[in-house]
Formats: C-alpha cells, sequence, structure tokens
C-alpha cells in the first residue's frame, strides 16, 4: 500500500498528549479548589458551633453540617462514598475526555485517508462515529484498532459519556445501554459505582475523579499504539501553537464545569427546599 508524505499542518494540529496533560492539570485545580472550598464551609461550621446560644443557632450547624456532608462527603446511598461536588464534576470531565478520544481518532481516520490515498470519507461508512473508523482503518488501512489493549476500556469511556449526556446520568430502561453499565461497574468498581442519590428514588452513574485519571492513561497508551501502528514518531504531534490550544483547552473545559456547577446548585437547592 503507497504511503504519502504527511501535510505538516495536519500534524500540527494533533497535539493529543498536550491536550490529556491540560485536561489533567485542570482535574488538579478542581481538586484542589474543592479541598478549599471544603475546609472553608468547615471552618464556618465552626464559627456558628462557638456562638450557639440557642435552638435556632443549633438547627443552623445541623443544617451546615448536613449541607456540607451531602456537599464534600457522601451525597448517595450505599457503601460506595462519593460527595456531590465530585460527581457533579466528573459528570463535566468524563466528557471531555471522551471529546479526546473521539476527536483525535476523527484526525487520525483524515490522515489515513491522505497518507493512504483512499477516496472515501470515514464518515460515508455505516455506524457509530466510532465503530466506522474503527472499520475504515481496518478496511482500508489495515490498521486493526480494536487490538489495541485500551481500546475496550475506552469504549466503556463511551457508554459512560452516552449515559451522562443522554440520560442525564440515570440508569435505566430510557438509556438503550443501561445493561452494560453493569459489567462496567464490576470491572472499574474502584472507581464507579450505580445507586440512588439520597432523597431521590432514581439510579445514577457514580464516577470518582480516579476513573477520570484512569482513562486519560488509557488515552495516553491507545494513541501511542496507534501512532506506532501508523509508523510515526511519538513525538510528531507536538505542534507549533501548542501553548494557545492549552489555554483554549483550558477555557472550554472550565466553562463546562462551571455551567455543571450552577446546575447541581440549582437541582440541589430545589431538592433541600423539598425536604
Amino acid at each position: 500500500m503507497t504511503k504519502l508524505k504527511f501535510p505538516s499542518k495536519q500534524l500540527d494540529n494533533i497535539n493529543i498528549k498536550i491536550r490529556i496533560e491540560s485536561l489533567r492539570s485542570l482535574i488538579e485545580l478542581i481538586k484542589a479548589g474543592k479541598e478549599k472550598k471544603k475546609d472553608e464551609a468547615l471552618q464556618k461550621i465552626n464559627k456558628i458551633k462557638d456562638k450557639i446560644e440557642d435552638e435556632v443557632d443549633l438547627h443552623e450547624v445541623h443544617t451546615e453540617e448536613e449541607i456540607f456532608e451531602l456537599e464534600y462527603v457522601n451525597y448517595f446511598e450505599g457503601k460506595f462514598e462519593c460527595s456531590q461536588l465530585e460527581n457533579t464534576a466528573t459528570y463535566s470531565i468524563i466528557p471531555l475526555c471522551y471529546m479526546l478520544f473521539e476527536t483525535n481518532l476523527v484526525a487520525f481516520a483524515s490522515i489515513a485517508k491522505e497518507h493512504f490515498c483512499i477516496e472515501l470519507k470515514h464518515n460515508e461508512l455505516v455506524g457509530g462515529k466510532t465503530e466506522k473508523i474503527k472499520k475504515y482503518l481496518s478496511k482500508l488501512a489495515d490498521i486493526d484498532v480494536s487490538k489495541i489493549q485500551s481500546w475496550s476500556s475506552l469504549k466503556d469511556l463511551e457508554i459512560i459519556r452516552n449515559c451522562i449526556i443522554h440520560n442525564e446520568g440515570k440508569v435505566n430502561e430510557d438509556f438503550k445501554d443501561y445493561q452494560k453499565i453493569e459489567n462496567i461497574v464490576k470491572k472499574y468498581m474502584k472507581h464507579i459505582s450505580v445507586n440512588k442519590p439520597l432523597h431521590e428514588n432514581e439510579n445514577y452513574i457514580i464516577v470518582k475523579f480516579s476513573l477520570c485519571d484512569l482513562f486519560l492513561e488509557k488515552l495516553n497508551f491507545f494513541f501511542d499504539e496507534l501512532i506506532a501502528l501508523f509508523g510515526f514518531d511519538q513525538n510528531f504531534y507536538f505542534g507549533a501553537e501548542a501553548s494557545q490550544q492549552i489555554l483554549n483547552e483550558r477555557i472550554q473545559a472550565k466553562n463546562e464545569y462551571d455551567r455543571s456547577v450552577e446546575k447541581a446548585k440549582e437541582t440541589y437547592s430545589n431538592r433541600m427546599k423539598s425536604l
């Protein structure tokens, strides 16, 4: 199969490792911010305790302690503990992890088209986007991505992401792959679970930061192996405009996180009013 020299512009626009490291940095910032807010909330509770004079003050302490437990310790029934803030954050981070997977996979499909002189475009095939690209690379470029060890894990990421985006994280029959969630939970039982939030009757996916970290590692391994299958040097995707791309990625991720936090606050406020 004849191969062509790659256009440098395509390579400059990949920047996989830079995007992964940028998202990893954002996760660390969110963790640090959560811990800072946790300390501030504890200080607030302690100040109120120091000034208790009557039943009203005592009730305020109990209310603040209950809010603290939900926001910073555990928001769900069962033994698997995850705070509301952590789960809210991961509901934004998981789609960002998947975005890195999908957009860079599309980029490699476009590069394969040029590299192997393929007339057909990957989006002319039938199926979901990642499955179309898998078929495209396998049939037309002789690159079987399903043989890359982390492929199955990234398909798990796809299912989790779809549940969050298309079914608000609810695990029920409205989500077409809800039965696959059980196997995913067994596979990553230290990092993900399914249970009801306190004061609710619906089962939701519960995702810890550690699962996001794990998927970022899988993304790293996957694209390193894909690059090797193409026959390229692993450093080829560090583009000249990396600094600006890092900034753009962080701004986009931060905006998504802020929107999710506002939505969670609104939902939480409504739940507290109904108590």
